[in-house]
């Protein structure tokens, strides 16, 4: 939502209204607003200034904030669902759910370097499939999910345990090198 300008009726007139008491909220309405627009226009000049907060949502990674951004996602999925999108933009809708609850929240949790649950991981997973269980066929993930991505996530759907040894080796590996690198 923070590169966009919204005409307030957009909210108003469709009953959109941000989720309360939980981060990333804007994940749960932001495409249901460009789904309800009559129109969109660019405008080319710089009309806002963006503040990174170092202690905003996409710094600081923790498993409530993970499980936030899963009910922001679910959310979605059954505004969508409800105002009767998911029917027309099904594949759409089913891989922005996919990016947003699953790749990302799993991705953000893998990067967390202490007191990682595996039973986290299987949730994540099991909780994808209950709604989108055809995911890897979906066109969109097939065209915009990249070559790494799509073998550490047909690694996940393999084995919570592979997956989570691998992940972790392979990011040691990449401090390791990093660091020896930078030396």
């Amino acid at each position: 939502m923070v590169i966009k300008i919204y005409h307030r009726d957009i909210f108003f007139k469709n009953e959109i209204r941000f989720p309360e008491h939980i981060f990333y909220e804007d994940n749960a309405i932001a495409a249901i607003t460009m789904l309800c627009a009559k129109r969109f226009e660019k405008v080319e000049e710089a009309l806002y200034y963006y503040y990174q907060n170092p202690t905003s949502t996409v710094h600081i990674i923790s498993e409530d904030r993970c499980r936030d951004r899963m009910k922001a996602s679910e959310i979605y999925m059954e505004e969508c669902r409800k105002r009767g999108f998911y029917e027309k933009y099904r594949a759409e809708i089913d891989y922005k759910f996919f990016e947003l609850f699953y790749k990302n929240t799993l991705f953000s949790y893998m990067q967390i370097h202490k007191k990682k649950k595996l039973s986290f991981i299987r949730e994540i997973k099991r909780r994808l499939l209950e709604q989108v269980p055809d995911f890897t066929k979906n066109q969109y993930y097939l065209q915009y999910t990249d070559t790494e991505s799509k073998k550490l996530i047909r690694m996940h759907m393999k084995s919570d345990i592979y997956f989570y040894m691998y992940y972790e080796l392979i990011h040691l590996y990449r401090r390791v090198r990093y660091k020896s690198s930078n030396i």
